[in-house]
Parts: structure tokens; C-alpha cells; sequence
């Protein structure tokens, strides 16, 4: 069965700062072609990671919006260490502004078992996403 490739990566300028601005994107890949791509921009996020996971529930919500995509089998691929480790390694979450999101992506792909979480090398992400 041919499944669903999403790749998804969040940063910020001005990481923890007051002024940060923290933004995402994703595609969307099947049968080998890109057929969606967006971006974001997070304005209650003020850091990289929570970026990164506000780019992986956004994902989750682009596959809830049509039902029929719950029926492939779906790779979410990220460079992120700690978004990966946290989500499927069973990593602490130590960071507070964290806690939440991870709960949400962990209740999220403990109900959607054709749902997992792939860690990707950066030049990966670079060569789908564009950055």
C-alpha cells in the first residue's frame, strides 16, 4: 500500500526571545510527488522546538481535514532530535512550554496507529522543503 510522506520543520528568529518570530512548513508527498506545500507562522510560539511541533500538529490537523488520508499508512519525517525523541523514544519533556504539545502529539499518535514519527537528516528536509 503506498503511504502518505509528510516532512515538517519550525524555527525562529530570535529563539526565546521576547520578540521571537517562529514559523513552520510542510509537505505533503504521495506516490513521489509533492502535492501540498505550507507554511506558517506561529505567533504564540517563541522558540525553534515549539515551532517544530506546532509544524507536526499542523500536520496532524491537515490529515484529520479529510478523513480518506487517515487510511494510508503515514511517515511524518523531521530533523528534529528532540521532537522525534520525545514523541517516540520516550524522552522527558523538560521544557514546560513543551509539555502540552507533546501530550497532544502523544495522545494524537497513540489513537492513530498508521501514524509514525521518522527522524530525517537536515539535508533531507532541505531538499523536499526548500530551507
Amino acid at each position: 500500500m503506498e503511504s502518505i510522506s509528510i516532512f515538517i520543520d519550525g524555527g525562529c528568529k530570535g529563539n526565546g526571545t521576547s520578540n521571537a518570530e517562529a514559523y513552520g512548513s510542510m509537505a505533503v508527498c504521495f506516490k513521489g510527488e509533492i502535492k501540498r506545500t505550507e507554511r506558517w507562522a506561529f505567533r504564540n510560539a517563541s522558540t525553534n522546538n515549539e515551532a517544530e511541533y506546532g509544524a507536526l500538529m499542523s500536520a496532524f490537523n491537515y490529515l484529520l481535514a479529510e478523513p480518506k488520508r487517515m487510511s494510508y499508512p503515514v511517515v511524518i519525517r523531521t530533523d528534529s532530535q528532540l521532537v522525534w525523541g520525545q514523541c517516540t523514544q520516550g524522552w522527558k519533556v523538560k521544557a514546560e512550554n513543551l509539555r502540552k504539545l507533546n501530550q497532544a502529539a502523544q495522545d494524537f499518535l497513540a489513537k492513530h496507529k498508521n501514524v509514525t514519527i521518522k527522524k530525517v537528516g537536515r539535508d533531507e528536509v532541505v531538499k523536499v522543503l526548500g530551507h
